[in-house]
């Protein structure tokens, strides 16, 4: 078997050029038909018999085979069954040539041989070209589909895999995130138990010891139990803390004014006396877990009540926007303020802006808002001016279907 040479111009490398197989028993056939389709496009490799095109066909891969039917040996038309049977082969196209163009029979023959195409002998050379043409663009078109569909069929594997990686850190950040919750719940819980004894101890010492302790000595007792109390505050805050993020939420329409009017109803003893004006907009119906968000709206009132204490007026607001994927509420106060330098600080557990000595307060009350919120798919934030007071946001998704407002009672 002989091969018929490899054509190269500067825009195309072998590896583009497509394999047509040539096969006749007359090296003048062959060469006429290299003659013919003389090409860049094509690597036109001969075959004189059936054995030579077989071996040829199981070491390369082909384009399109261009086949004499009388040969020697084996026909081309046995030659052609052989090669439909082949998994390898089975989808090659094949042009017949035949001097016997009269006869259907014969003609038909090759096409039920696996034949896509017949020409006659002698056959015209534009009309060959352009067949094969047709065919290697068609070759040429399929590989690069198939190269296609293995490139997105990869892609499609390196997103599967990237899943699988996601889901299973999200798996591993779940369980730790577990634990760190169950933690914190069986440390706080442990807790409670030595508190209570120290309080209890230091109130019998107090009654025990009447007036015989000195000066300086009683003056320890009020402050072991101030820090008692703390501590018991910070414990219970704790737990709430680890409660929210392991509680199982209830969505349902939330009248988020009448919420707020029970928050402010609990209010009434501790703002007796004070001077506070209050603005309460429109706030629409959202969908939320009542408990939780009763629970956003209480810390929030909490602490423009506790932060607009040195004020001689206190002025709060508590308003809406409706946004197009989003209700934005807000709760905002012309108290004390805080440096907005530090405000990413402000929903972090223990952080705090001010001291004890000034506002009390354990630092756990709104990074309880922000898990809460972001429980609910929500965002939170806050905007501030020392000594101007303080807005505090956070977001809820507009339901499917917005509810009418509903006017403030």
């Amino acid at each position: 078997m002989s091969i018929g040479p490899t054509f190269n111009d500067s825009s195309r490398s072998m590896n583009s050029a497509a394999n047509i197989l040539l096969v006749d028993d007359e090296s003048r056939n062959l060469d006429v038909l290299e003659s013919i389709l003389e090409s860049p496009d094509y690597r036109l490799v001969r075959a004189q018999n059936a054995d030579e095109a077989l071996r040829a066909l199981v070491t390369e891969s082909f384009a399109l085979l261009v086949l004499d039917v009388r040969m020697p040996d084996m026909s081309g038309l046995e030659l052609a069954q052989i090669i439909k049977q082949r998994k390898k082969t089975q989808h090659l196209p094949i042009i017949f040539l035949s001097a016997y163009y009269q006869e259907d029979e014969h003609i038909m023959r090759g096409y039920g041989a696996g034949a896509v195409d017949y020409l006659s002998k002698p056959y015209n050379p534009d009309i060959l070209r352009s067949k094969v043409g047709v065919f290697v663009d068609l070759f040429r078109k399929g590989r690069a589909l198939e190269t296609e569909i293995e490139v997105r069929r990869a892609a499609e594997q390196r997103v599967r895999d990237l899943n699988d990686q996601l889901a299973a850190r999200i798996s591993e950040l779940g369980a730790a995130n577990a634990e760190l919750e169950a933690f914190s719940f069986s440390v706080s819980h442990d807790l409670r138990a030595p508190l209570r004894q120290v309080a209890g101890f230091v109130n019998s010492l107090r009654k025990a010891a009447g007036d015989k302790l000195d000066p300086r000595a009683a003056e320890y007792i009020p402050l072991i139990q101030d820090s008692a109390t703390r501590m018991g505050r910070l414990i219970d805050d704790l737990l709430e803390f680890s409660r929210v993020g392991r509680a199982e939420m209830v969505k349902e329409p939330v009248n988020l004014r009448s919420l707020l009017d029970q928050v402010l109803q609990l209010q009434h003893p501790s703002v007796e006396g004070r001077r506070i004006e209050w603005k309460i907009g429109q706030l629409p119906e959202a969908c939320g877990d009542p408990a939780m968000l009763r629970q956003v709206l209480t810390c929030l009132i909490d602490n423009s009540l506790k932060f607009t204490r040195p004020r001689a007026s206190a002025l709060i607001e508590v308003d809406c926007q409706t946004k197009p994927d989003e209700l934005v509420f807000f709760v905002r106060d012309n108290g004390v303020g805080f440096d907005s330098r530090y405000a990413d600080k402000l929903f972090g557990v223990f952080q705090r802006l001010h001291g004890r000595d000034e506002f009390e307060g354990t630092g756990i009350g709104l990074a309880n808002v922000r898990r809460i919120i972001a429980r609910h798919d929500g965002r939170t934030w806050a905007e501030s001016k020392l000594r101007e007071g303080t807005t505090v946001y956070f977001s809820l998704p507009r339901p499917t279907e917005t509810p009418a407002s509903r006017q403030p009672s």
